[in-house]
Formats: structure tokens, C-alpha cells, sequence
């Protein structure tokens, strides 16, 4: 308990240096610092300190105009806050969104038609079926020879359509006999739609 008071006592000390204590508390510190050493010795420093700051001569501080323009600013009435209300920002977010729907629709290229490597497929065409065993070579000999060549294929049953390769398109009908004699390369030929 002596040790808690003498706590208390040393921590009232600065205050009743510069005499800021109430006259119980005063009185009670001077009556500690006459009975204890310790603490005389930590008054006299006190003491010391205080009259060595008091004696200095003020200089200007920048702390002080920091100060001044604090109170100003305090001084001054509060600006009222800004508020968006619901309907401007819903109106910002429908202009963003349409904007960028805009750019996007002006700014894309322009579809790029699918165009088949092999040439126009209109016109009058075969859609064959080849023997499974057939060589390639023999396929592609015959198809040069009848002036054919191929279109499309082989689509998800096999079939492949042919076109002939001259302006003036032959006769189908004897085309398509000629291939179906050729029955060790053609398993199925028929007429395209």
C-alpha cells in the first residue's frame, strides 16, 4: 500500500510544481516529498526543469500557426454532405452500359461469310459413297480422268459430293453410270439435291 501511494505521489509531482493541485492534494504531496528522499530529490529536478524552460526566451514555433489556422478551420461551419441520390446513379449506370453496348456494336467487324475452299458448291453434283478398300490413288486417278472433284465430305454417313470441274457441266446421267461400273472404288452413287 506505501509502495502504491508513493506511485500516486510521484505522478502528482509535476502538477504540484507548476501548482495545479487542489489544496488537499498539495498538501499531501509536500508532506510525502518532506518524509521520503526520493522524491525531495525528483521535486528539486522537477523544480529545476521548469525554471530552466520558464527562463528561455520564446521562439517562434511553426506549431503556432498550425494552431491558428486549426482554430480557424474549426471555426468554420461544416459543409453540408454531398449526396447522389438513387435516381442520378441509376441514370449513370443505364448511360455507361448503353454506351458500351454501342461501341461494342459499333466497333465489331463485319461478319465474315463462310466460303468453302473447294469452290461454290450450286450446280449439279454426285453424292458417292467409296468402296472402304479403295487405294487413294485409284480414287483420285478416276476423278481427274471424269473431270469430278470433291466438294463436301465425307459427311457423318461417308458420303462425298462431287462436282465436275469443266464450265459447261456434263451429263450426270452417264457420269454417274460410269462411276457405278466402277464398283471396286464406288460402293454407292447417287444424284445430289
Amino acid at each position: 500500500m506505501a509502495q502504491e501511494n508513493a506511485e500516486q505521489i510521484a505522478e502528482l509531482l509535476p502538477f504540484w510544481i507548476n501548482g495545479s493541485l487542489s489544496p488537499d492534494e498539495a498538501a499531501a504531496v509536500a508532506a510525502a516529498v518532506a518524509a521520503n528522499p526520493a522524491l525531495a530529490a525528483e521535486a528539486a529536478f522537477l523544480r529545476g526543469l521548469r525554471d530552466r524552460m520558464q527562463a528561455e526566451a520564446p521562439g517562434y514555433s511553426p506549431g503556432e500557426i498550425g494552431l491558428a489556422r486549426l482554430k480557424r478551420s474549426i471555426a468554420l461551419p461544416a459543409a453540408p454532405p454531398r449526396r447522389v441520390s438513387l435516381a442520378t446513379a441509376a441514370a449513370l449506370a443505364l448511360l455507361t452500359a448503353g454506351l458500351g453496348f454501342a461501341a461494342q456494336t459499333l466497333l465489331r467487324p463485319a461478319p465474315v461469310e463462310y466460303i468453302q475452299a473447294s469452290g461454290d458448291t450450286d450446280g449439279a453434283a454426285l453424292l458417292v459413297a467409296f468402296q472402304p478398300t479403295a487405294p487413294a490413288q485409284a480414287i483420285s486417278q478416276t476423278l481427274l480422268a471424269e473431270g469430278l472433284t470433291i466438294l463436301d465430305g465425307p459427311s457423318a454417313l461417308g458420303l462425298y459430293r462431287l462436282a465436275p470441274l469443266a464450265a459447261p457441266s456434263p451429263d450426270l446421267a452417264v457420269l454417274a453410270e460410269r462411276l457405278q461400273a466402277r464398283a471396286d472404288l464406288f460402293e454407292m452413287v447417287d444424284f445430289a439435291e
